[in-house]
């Protein structure tokens, strides 16, 4: 049984890599749009209505006017703080470093798509991967003041940790959207991505067949209590802004991808031995990386990815084997806060930075963001 893993890793390998247009072949094609989707993540996210939108009557209320000011304002912040310098410093390494657009990775992520598409903004696919479940979209329409004052009031406090921290703390999260009703990621993705600017098209539940194929079903049909679940969110830049921007998706997974879970899980293992050649991100990822009790995903990330951006919460240095990958660092190296402290300390990362010149960071994001002490690495398949 522990052959499994790696036979797949290895077929996978054998196959050559995808183009842009080939990226998504093991995904159905989208047909047509439903705009309802979109329609309720602009409430959600506190953006006006586009004409026709059924929640334009609703934002009068005093709630929705309360809740559309709070995110207004948070986002500001983040984009000026944050996001934008992380953007620009993404964009001028891509170019300096020649990194194309491929399937991008981002697992142990949960919802956080303002990171992903400020590092990645033209893939054709996202993969993202936490233990959060992808949850159902509440019917704000039929919802009196009182109760829609809650419900937007829990999904403010939902997001204050990304706000200020740049992640998710899972436990805090959950309780808020639990309570206002938005039980999952998905809603909080399709918010994010309306409030970076693009329109969502359509969004599924998918089904993993034995023939590696996803079968789209509407979203919300499958049993959301199910150990694994697949959902897809299908999305391109405002055609306000962009008239020709092509598809793009997000392909969610919610899983535990520990070995001793995803190793008996037939849909996991073939769906990470299909996975293309890819750029990988991983950030606030607890150490999981660190741990042999991850060493299927570990593995599959340093054979499939030709460039991981991670910090040192990531794949730890130790795993980098430098006759195939050459190690860019940025900002600086501290040992890990107190909530994972003990067995995360990197001596070997702490002589790098020690014998090696760092490139400052114009940003904070990870787990010292309030001491400011950011490290970031960039590792390029050779």
């Amino acid at each position: 049984m522990r052959r499994l893993p790696c036979l797949l890793i290895l077929l996978a390998l054998c196959k050559p890599p995808l183009d842009r247009d080939s990226a998504t072949g093991f995904l159905e094609k989208v047909h047509s749009a439903d705009r309802a989707y979109d329609d309720q993540a602009r409430f959600m996210a506190g953006l006006p209505g586009r004409p026709g939108s059924p929640y334009l009557m609703r934002e009068n209320l005093p709630a929705w006017r309360n809740h559309q000011q709070k995110m207004s304002l948070a986002w500001q912040k983040t984009m000026s703080n944050r996001l934008q310098k992380f953007a620009d410093w993404s964009a001028a390494e891509r170019k300096t470093h020649a990194i194309a657009d491929r399937v991008v990775l981002y697992p142990f992520s949960g919802p956080d798509t303002p990171s992903m598409l400020s590092l990645y903004p033209d893939a054709p696919l996202y993969v993202m991967a936490g233990l959060e479940r992808p949850g159902l979209f509440p019917n704000y329409l039929q919802w009196n003041d009182p109760a829609l004052s809650q419900a937007l009031m829990h999904i403010d406090r939902a997001l204050y940790d990304l706000f200020v921290r740049s992640y998710f703390i899972t436990s805090h999260m959950l309780k808020h959207l639990q309570e206002g009703q938005a039980e999952g990621t998905v809603p909080l993705m399709s918010l994010f991505l309306v409030l970076q600017g693009y329109e969502i098209i359509n969004v599924f539940d998918l089904e993993y067949t034995p023939e590696g194929k996803f079968r789209q079903l509407p979203f919300g049909q499958l049993d959301r209590r199910a150990p694994v679940l697949f959902a897809r969110i299908v999305f391109r830049r405002s055609q306000e802004k962009a008239p020709s921007a092509r598809e793009q998706s997000i392909l969610y997974l919610r899983a535990n991808l520990a070995d001793e879970k995803a190793t008996l899980n037939p849909a996991i293992m073939q769906f990470l031995s299909r996975l293309p050649p890819a750029n990988c991100f991983l950030k606030s990822a607890a150490y999981m990386l660190h741990s042999p009790n991850f060493n299927v995903m570990r593995t599959t990330l340093l054979d499939r990815c030709q460039v991981i951006l991670q910090d040192d919460s990531g794949i730890a240095l130790k795993f980098f084997a430098p006759e195939k990958w050459k190690l860019k660092i940025y900002g600086s190296y501290a040992r890990p806060i107190a909530s994972f402290s003990g067995w995360t300390y990197q001596a070997d990362l702490a002589s790098l930075y020690q014998s090696q010149t760092a490139q400052p960071l114009p940003f904070n994001m990870g787990y010292h963001w309030q001491d400011g002490a950011q490290n970031l690495m960039l590792a390029l398949r050779q």
